[in-house]
């Protein structure tokens, strides 16, 4: 399940990026990411009864995080050189 949700989200950033911005899309996926770990952790009183709203929350925040490296990376190659692509990589 968690690699069809990174990959789902990985296409949807792509398209939003187009729009938006790479590196905007990025900085928001994981700002989104950090707010979804802060209501699982800071939720326990309210939630955490709620098995199946965590797991969602987890797998969800989860492929946020991961989804957003290959914009990132593609920032980064932006502004290396090619010789030195293989080691930041």
């Amino acid at each position: 399940i968690q690699f069809v949700m990174i990959g789902v989200l990985a296409v949807g950033l792509k398209v939003v990026a187009s729009r938006l911005g790479r590196m905007q899309v990025a900085l928001l996926s994981r700002i989104c990411g950090l707010a979804f770990l802060l209501t699982i952790v800071l939720g326990e009183p309210y939630f955490w009864d709620l098995k199946w709203l965590c797991a969602f929350l987890q797998i969800f925040r989860t492929g946020l995080m991961n989804a957003s490296s290959g914009i990132t990376n593609s920032v980064l190659n932006d502004f290396l050189p090619k010789e030195k692509r293989a080691r930041w990589n």
